[in-house]
């Protein structure tokens, strides 16, 4: 998968797992399609997708997936743990603030892949041994721990709608693509 079409779908990812409402959904979800290398379901009626979404995701009730990092890595499952200190101070090193400080947590799925958006672009313009060991952490030590985990407790939801389950299909393909790209330029000769 070429940059752009990689870069297209980690915004698709980032947009759709910070929607507020059905239509916000429903036109992430069409970026999502467009960057997705398999065809996608297309729901009938984006207001149910809409209660499985807030569900899984957001609330009002205990979420049945916290889109945080911190459940998953922390010690004891908690918002504002460690992880999110982590990853805020990540942002930090980027020159990066969330828009939603004080109201979401840092270390939320959507700000994680827009972090990893600006990793990748500071990448491309310094390859520092330092910036690579910044993106080496954030990817494999970080989202490589967590997300796997967040979309195991989607696929574990009853009647999860289809939109979603490949929404989280996408995200850990994702992920994999950018391990593997990751490893894989580990694994080169410097000289290369």
């Amino acid at each position: 998968m070429d940059g752009d079409k990689v870069h297209m779908k980690t915004a698709a990812l980032r947009d759709f797992f910070i929607t507020r409402d059905a239509s916000e959904m429903a036109e992430a979800y069409r970026s999502i399609m467009d960057a997705a290398e398999t065809p996608a379901p297309i729901p009938e009626n984006w207001e149910s997708v809409e209660f499985a979404y807030n569900r899984l995701f957001v609330g009002p009730k205990a979420v049945l997936a916290p889109p945080y990092a911190s459940v998953y890595l922390d010690s004891e499952p908690q918002f504002m743990g460690a992880s999110t200190m982590r990853a805020r101070q990540i942002y930090g090193m980027l020159g990066l603030t969330s828009p939603w400080k004080g109201s979401l947590p840092d270390d939320h799925l959507s700000l994680e892949l827009d972090a990893s958006i600006h990793l990748k672009a500071a990448l491309n313009k310094n390859d520092s041994e330092e910036m690579k060991a910044l993106w080496h952490y954030f990817l494999i030590d970080h989202l490589g721990l967590w997300i796997p985990r967040f979309v195991e407790r989607i696929r574990a939801g009853k009647s999860v709608p289809k939109a979603i389950l490949f929404a989280a299909d996408q995200l850990m393909d994702w992920l994999r693509k950018e391990i593997s790209t990751e490893v894989g330029r580990e694994s080169k000769p410097i000289n290369s």
